[in-house]
């Protein structure tokens, strides 16, 4: 823009110098064509013919004079200029605008690198809740099985009542702040032979439960009601399951939520009876800690 206004004052500069220059041809010119003064027929012959033929000293100045006479020539280049200026302020709203398009994918990155962070940050300060079916007898080197209390074995006629095959349901807060437990379910699954899908409507019973229950983190919780008595669940079946040909599933899910999210998280759980240890195996493939399908396989 400066440069235009620079060459605005030169045309000023020049259409001064032009009018000047105008003016002092006339009065050359008026000076060499005037007669004696002592005839006034001829001064006012004289004059008449300058008023008639003002502009007479036009027509004999340089031709690119006429660029820089008044009002014509000094308007012709303020319209010049302004185009021009209008054509500049176009051209760099233009730059302007393509700067912004190409920073438009720089921008993008940066948000999504941002989210990234963001998420990266909750997942490390949030709550996980891990949940798992714990037995209420411990199984030791020496394959016997012992009481709650770790010291009392159990007699041979507590084992093949089934004791040591019931469970109940433990809660792990592997993250770094507390954890609300909303509610949980179990759910009892008996696969035919052959059968290795676990379907989304699975299920010969469910148990669920409303609980409001806060675990601290780095700290676990156990719900003790209801005790998941293995051998009731599969009163009836326990010959086909011991000859593998049904296949025991304990299933559920718990729902919590934690303090960077106001919805509820859901933390799954699979175990199978396992002919081979006589007690519930945990299927690791299908924990999961966030909410996910509910489709699973065995």
């Amino acid at each position: 823009m400066l440069k235009y206004l620079a060459i605005l004052a030169l045309i000023f500069a020049l259409a001064i110098y032009v009018s000047i220059q105008n003016q002092r041809s006339a009065a050359e010119a008026a000076q060499q064509g005037a007669p004696p003064a002592d005839t006034i027929s001829a001064a006012k012959s004289h004059d008449n013919q300058a008023q008639n033929h003002p502009d007479i000293t036009k027509w004999n100045s340089p031709p690119w004079y006429r660029l820089f006479t008044w009002p014509e020539g000094i308007t012709t280049w303020a319209i010049i200029l302004t185009l021009l200026a209008v054509a500049e302020q176009a051209r760099e709203s233009a730059k302007a605008t393509q700067a912004v398009r190409d920073s438009l994918p720089h921008q993008e990155r940066a948000a999504k690198a941002a989210v990234r962070n963001a998420e990266a940050l909750i997942n490390a300060e949030r709550a996980w809740i891990i949940p798992e079916l714990k037995c209420l007898c411990t199984q030791r080197a020496d394959n016997r099985w012992y009481k709650a209390d770790g010291v009392t074995p159990c007699t041979t006629e507590e084992v093949l009542r089934g004791e040591h095959l019931k469970y109940i349901l433990k809660l792990t807060n592997m993250g770094r702040t507390p954890a609300n437990v909303t509610g949980f379910q179990i759910t009892y699954t008996l696969l035919p032979e052959g059968v290795r899908d676990l379907l989304p409507a699975a299920g010969n019973d469910a148990t669920y439960r409303e609980v409001n229950r806060f675990v601290a983190a780095g700290e676990s919780g156990e719900i003790l009601e209801p005790v998941i008595d293995v051998g009731e669940y599969t009163r009836g079946h326990w010959l086909p399951i011991r000859a593998l040909e049904e296949t025991a599933v304990f299933h559920g899910w718990v729902k919590y939520r934690h303090m960077f999210s106001a919805k509820e998280d859901q933390a799954d759980f699979c175990y199978v009876y396992t002919v081979s240890l006589n007690h519930l195996s945990a299927v690791t493939k299908h924990t999961k800690y966030t909410q996910q399908g509910n489709s699973s396989h065995v």
